[in-house]
């Protein structure tokens, strides 16, 4: 009995040493194709009547479409994207009923193939809100972007 567990313990140790690898490799990453981004507001403030803020995509990243959503969602956004200024696209909503602090839009982008982004690379460069119908600028609004990819 004794022999039979020794001769079967090299045959152990064999097949697990030239097995290390079998099922896959589990480390690789997949690769994003798309990323979804989130503006919000923080901090005191609102109603806001009109945001107008500008966004930085990486290099990489390039813009499909997006919506207003969260608090925003029923105001009228206009969507500029700059073909001289790569990667930066630029929104402007206006809304007489004027919304709360909160996510206010959605923007859905494209990765290309082989772009490896980080959430960091993705920035607000530009930022105002103003309320009481467009005549006070809310200085105490922070904007805040989050980032999924997928």
């Amino acid at each position: 009995m004794r022999r039979t567990k020794f001769a079967v313990l090299p045959i152990v140790l064999i097949v697990a040493v030239t097995c290390g690898g079998c099922g896959g490799n589990n480390d690789a990453q997949i690769q994003p194709t798309q990323a979804v981004l989130k503006l919000a507001t923080t901090a005191p403030g609102g109603p806001i009547e009109t945001i107008d803020v500008t966004v930085q995509l990486p290099t990489g990243v390039s813009y499909r479409d997006s919506t207003p959503s969260g608090v925003a969602v029923a105001a009228n956004p206009l969507i500029a994207v700059n073909p001289n200024v790569p990667g930066r696209v630029h929104i402007a909503m206006i809304t007489v009923a004027g919304f709360g602090v909160g996510e206010f839009f959605t923007m859905n982008c494209d990765i290309a193939t082989g772009s490896t982004p980080s959430i960091a690379d993705f920035l607000i460069v530009h930022f105002e809100a103003t309320g009481s119908e467009g005549r006070v600028i809310l200085n105490g609004l922070v904007p805040v972007i989050s980032v999924e990819m997928r």
